[in-house]
């Protein structure tokens, strides 16, 4: 485990915020805790796996089961379609997709325009690249593109994953045409779930981004953010299970690791009837009130639009 300063400011206050541990693969008990920084307010994972010791918290099972590619692309079809309408209008004739995997995404768009160059960056090898994409394997900050090479640059659940993303961020300022833009699907650490009911992916989530924190780390590495998406995030992700987050919490006194492991691993929940009528009043109130969460900028998940700063 390494010990790190703001990786905003770099100052080394912070107050503690709440910790939990690997609710998705339970490898270990280790408790992991998410900090505030005392002089901007960035949130991150401190201490934190180091980049050798995060490998484990990536078993094979965390990728998903194998499946065919055509079942693949069948399977995430509503999330491939909100990914592209996101890069569409722009018409890109490069795209470089960071984090990859197994490059479904990248094949959805140049089924939709097949003059589109694309381009995949992973970290894992062992992930089957299904689609036969042009591939760099290693840290993202560490493979290497030509200069101005792409019109768009994708990283969607990505970026927070990142140990160095000033790095990163300063390879992609290099890779990206002057006209090109960076798009960023990220987890919204302002909102309900991720803040109020702890459903943060810990410790693979290093930092836990709000609108203002991500525009304030991609202006210091000379982005403009100019487009923020809350409404038509690209994962269906809710304040859903917010009642029945609580009636575990206080009426059925269970932590909050045994309530995380139940919300990622459902076939562990134990049942009964009284949770069954809290989860019917849960999706009646939750369901209008997410859209108003949304209008306002608390969605669960965000989408960030940004381009170079002219001159810089």
């Amino acid at each position: 485990m390494e010990k790190i300063n703001c990786p905003l400011c770099e100052s080394k206050s912070y107050e503690h915020i709440y910790s939990c541990s690997d609710a998705l693969t339970q490898i270990d008990d280790i408790s992991f805790s998410i900090v505030k920084c005392l002089n901007c307010n960035f949130y991150y994972l401190n201490p934190r796996p180091d980049i050798n010791e995060i490998k484990k918290y990536y078993p094979e099972k965390y990728y998903g089961e194998q499946i065919e590619k055509e079942q693949l692309l069948k399977k995430d079809f509503k999330i491939l379609r909100r990914k592209y309408s996101k890069i569409k209008k722009y018409e890109p004739k490069r795209l470089l997709d960071i984090g990859a995997q197994r490059g479904d995404f990248l094949e959805y768009s140049r089924r939709q325009n097949s003059s589109l160059e694309v381009f995949g960056t992973d970290l894992d090898e062992t992930i089957s690249n299904l689609f036969n994409i042009k591939y760099k394997y290693g840290y993202a900050w560490e493979v290497d593109y030509p200069a101005k090479h792409f019109d768009v640059i994708t990283m969607w659940e990505v970026f927070e994953h990142i140990h160095k993303p000033g790095e990163l961020l300063e390879k992609i300022h290099t890779w990206l045409s002057d006209s090109g833009i960076l798009i960023l699907s990220l987890p919204n650490f302002n909102s309900i779930n991720k803040r109020w009911m702890r459903a943060e992916d810990l410790p693979r989530h290093l930092f836990m981004f709000t609108p203002n924190s991500i525009t304030k780390l991609l202006e210091k590495n000379k982005f403009e953010v100019f487009r923020k998406d809350f409404v038509r995030s690209i994962f269906p992700n809710t304040s859903k299970e917010l009642f029945v987050f609580w009636f575990k919490r206080i009426i059925q006194k269970k932590t909050w690791d045994e309530i995380l492991i139940e919300y990622t691993t459902p076939e562990k929940e134990s049942r009964s009837f009284f949770l069954f009528l809290v989860r019917i009043y849960d999706r009646i109130i939750t369901i209008p009130l997410q859209f108003i969460l949304n209008y306002f900028g608390y969605s669960s998940n965000m989408v960030i639009f940004a381009k170079k700063v002219k001159g810089r």
